[in-house]
């Protein structure tokens, strides 16, 4: 085995016991939630306040769970739905940074200074796309300072070409970079380093997320003084963006067919829908979901539908329910983004078609059946 290749499996060591560190914590959280809930369900003198802090305890962790996965299918390439919403960039970025996931990136010989000012910082963006971005950043920093030094986080707001922008800064002490290595930077698979240690993407994926939000990147470095990344994130009017609590949508009695394998999600789905005020039909595959449909299709007026299934996925249902009924409107519900002819017909804006990912809330599912079904 080569130097190279015991590296590699070093890093993917450390980094799976890390992940099995920190996701048996939160399924011991969830857990003893759980079973605090059900004592109280049980006990005579039941607590509601008890109650609804230990949902929301066990809620809590389930999402912290949900962005340990959506953190990992990033960093194995896989695609996934960007969430675009309105959030303060100061504050994300403090609860970031004051985790572990950064600190336990930077060996003990780096050190980190953060500065982020108190201002408000409004943007419109993906959250786990300004993570990889944070991530991706710090991973440069920290392997141009093989010998250790001082690594410089901060975020400012400042005005620009007539508008506002939040400004991230990621600065290291390394060794800087010539005009000509500055020209490259964004180039994919172009590195410095070994390429059997770097795939030298990790500017080239900052840039692309970052244009996509029409943000922008700078680039201030000198041979022997370190550099600096500055990307700018166009800053919303925090005025005009007010949190609103989402109303729980209710049904009057459409049925709805769902096609989920998962059999503990696929009940959890129907309860919660049910009490919403739909009528669910359950199947536990694409097959007996199509034999459903054919049984019922006249009263069914939405299919939610994952898309990995065995015996028939998602894809091959739509197909074939389609073929019967070219207006029946599907919900798609994965953990990976759409693919095939599902993510034509998204592309094509087809109004029969929506994709909500996984995990979800109630509330964001009942919103988009609830929008779909108006239509």
């Amino acid at each position: 085995m080569s130097d190279c290749q015991g590296e590699k499996i070093q890093a993917l060591e450390v980094l799976a016991k890390g992940l099995a560190h920190n996701i048996n914590n939160i399924l011991a959280a969830m857990m003893l939630c759980s079973e605090i809930i059900g004592m109280e369900v049980r006990s005579k003198d039941a607590n509601i306040r008890t109650i609804q802090d230990y949902n929301e305890r066990a809620l809590v962790a389930g999402r912290r769970m949900a962005e340990i996965v959506r953190k990992m299918m990033m960093f194995g390439q896989c695609d996934i739905e960007a969430n675009l919403v309105y959030f303060d960039l100061g504050l994300f970025l403090a609860r970031t940074l004051d985790g572990e996931l950064i600190k336990n990136m930077l060996p003990s010989n780096i050190y980190l200074e953060i500065e982020i000012a108190k201002e408000d910082s409004v943007v419109f963006a993906d959250k786990n796309s300004i993570s990889q971005i944070l991530t991706n950043l710090v991973v440069n920093a920290k392997e141009a300072m093989p010998t250790g030094g001082i690594l410089r986080i901060g975020l400012k707001a400042i005005e620009e070409a007539n508008r506002d922008w939040a400004v991230l800064t990621v600065c290291d002490s390394g060794d800087g970079m010539s005009l000509e290595t500055q020209r490259r930077i964004f180039e994919p698979f172009f590195t410095t380093r070994d390429i059997a240690l770097n795939q030298g993407l990790g500017l080239s994926v900052v840039y692309g997320i970052v244009s996509q939000i029409g943000g922008r990147i700078d680039i201030v470095s000198k041979e022997g003084e370190g550099t600096s990344v500055l990307v700018k994130i166009p800053l919303v009017d925090s005025n005009t963006v007010k949190e609103k609590i989402t109303p729980i949508h209710r049904g009057n009695k459409e049925t709805i067919l769902l096609v989920e394998d998962d059999e503990s999600l696929r009940t959890a789905i129907s309860v919660l829908l049910e009490e919403a005020g739909y009528t669910i039909i359950q199947a536990k595959d694409g097959q007996e979901g199509f034999l459903l449909y054919k049984r019922d299709w006249e009263t069914i007026k939405l299919v939610i539908s994952d898309i990995s299934m065995p015996n028939m996925d998602g894809q091959e249902l739509y197909r074939k329910i389609i073929a019967e009924n070219s207006q029946q409107k599907f919900i798609f519900i994965s953990g990976f983004a759409a693919t095939g002819l599902i993510k034509k017909s998204l592309t094509k804006k087809e109004t029969r078609v929506e994709f909500v990912s996984k995990p979800f809330q109630l509330p964001s599912l009942l919103t988009k059946i609830n929008e779909f079904l108006q239509d």
